[in-house]
């Protein structure tokens, strides 16, 4: 018989391209459960499974997406975290430990500032360092023109933009 897919749980799923690429990398079939707060990002999320012929499933609530997934292969979060509040981010850390404990594989990707992410370093000692690394990336984008002017119509020196996040990878 064929193999039961493989589950990746895209909390804060956006237009669900990050659940894709995990899928389309895959070497199984793979089911996606995206949750996100936004209706549209929802309906974009679905597009872009349909589009790709990818399985996958959609919910307004991480909640109710954290209490209906069964041991997942692989948990995406991005640019979530820093949204929630302390109460709900503790709520996600217990839910999640015991699966990367028993070997799902976790990417979360969240900015680097610790003006936005204070919770930051508590949040993820939770998970032990020999099933989780931390690295910072940073990098300089080359912004298009209309975009560089918009950066300085709003007082911010394009020429410094740089992109940051943390990121954090677990998993057997």
């Amino acid at each position: 018989g064929r193999k039961t897919p493989a589950t990746i749980l895209d909390l804060g799923c956006g237009t669900g391209v990050c659940g894709a690429a995990w899928a389309l990398e895959s070497s199984r079939d793979v089911a996606i459960l995206g949750a996100d707060r936004s209706s549209f990002a929802l309906h974009e999320a679905r597009w872009t499974y349909q589009t790709l012929r990818l399985g996958g499933e959609t919910s307004r609530s991480i909640m109710q997406s954290l209490e209906s997934a069964r041991t997942p292969d692989g948990i995406l979060i991005g640019w979530t975290l820093n949204e929630l509040d302390e109460p709900m981010r503790e709520a996600v850390a217990k839910r999640l430990l015991p699966w990367v404990l028993k070997g799902s594989r976790m990417l979360v990707i969240e900015p680097v500032s610790k003006r936005v992410t204070p919770w930051w370093e508590e949040w993820a000692a939770r998970f032990p360092r020999d099933r989780w690394a931390v690295a910072e990336r940073r990098l300089r984008l080359d912004l298009p023109q209309q975009i560089a002017l918009l950066a300085r119509a709003a007082g911010l020196d394009p020429g410094a933009t740089v992109v940051k996040a943390q990121v954090a990878v677990g998993g057997a």
